[in-house]
């Protein structure tokens, strides 16, 4: 995944535990509004699985988009908080 994300052709959407995921937001000082509503409760469990689209490998970690927040841009999730809420599935696609 992290090969194929440096060469621009492809992306990968990963899926994320939404809770730790909420948690990251907060703690990075993001207040994300979705016209959908909460996401999740911030907190280590819970919360289901959520899905975003990792669209570069970056030197620290990834960039990234979520479709759940569209009327943000593009963000960066450094190594450390990525894979503390990692759910462990990747799909990497041609958009």
């Amino acid at each position: 995944m992290e090969v194929a994300l440096r060469t621009d052709a492809v992306l990968a959407i990963v899926t994320v535990l939404a809770s730790p995921y909420v948690a990251w937001q907060r703690r990075v000082g993001w207040a994300l509004t979705s016209a959908h509503g909460v996401l999740a409760a911030p907190g280590p469990y819970g919360g289901g699985l959520h899905a975003i689209a990792l669209v570069e490998r970056t030197p620290d970690g990834f960039r990234a988009l979520d479709p759940y927040f569209p009327a943000h841009h593009a963000f960066e999730i450094d190594d450390d908080a990525f894979v503390s809420f990692f759910a462990g599935h990747a799909y990497v696609v041609e958009p």
